[in-house]
């Protein structure tokens, strides 16, 4: 994953940002797309993650340009990511359960 990660932040403007902010921003880039909750957004998220799939499996160390083929598509998705992580947020509360009814 570090290959993929780093593959899509060297051949980008992401590559002039510390490392702990550049990883994080791809994988932001990768779930924004599926924030947008239609076909289009689930194919958005699909190329992306079936690029980083793919670059995982045949990729070699030194094919960071490889990056430049899917870099533009996925930074379309940081335009989502802000709704995409409110999902998730909301996905992972519990409604009408507290804490101690979890514990029991």
């Amino acid at each position: 994953m570090t290959g993929w990660l780093a593959n899509v932040v060297q051949s980008s403007n992401l590559r002039w940002l510390p490392h702990f902010l550049a990883g994080p921003a791809v994988i932001l880039m990768t779930f924004g797309w599926l924030g947008w909750r239609s076909r289009s957004g689930l194919f958005g998220f699909l190329l992306c993650a079936g690029y980083g799939v793919a670059f995982m499996i045949a990729g070699r160390w030194d094919n960071f340009y490889w990056g430049a083929v899917i870099a533009p598509a996925m930074f379309a998705g940081i335009v989502f990511a802000p709704r995409a992580v409110s999902q998730l947020v909301a996905a992972a509360r519990l409604p009408g359960l507290s804490r101690l009814q979890l514990a029991n």
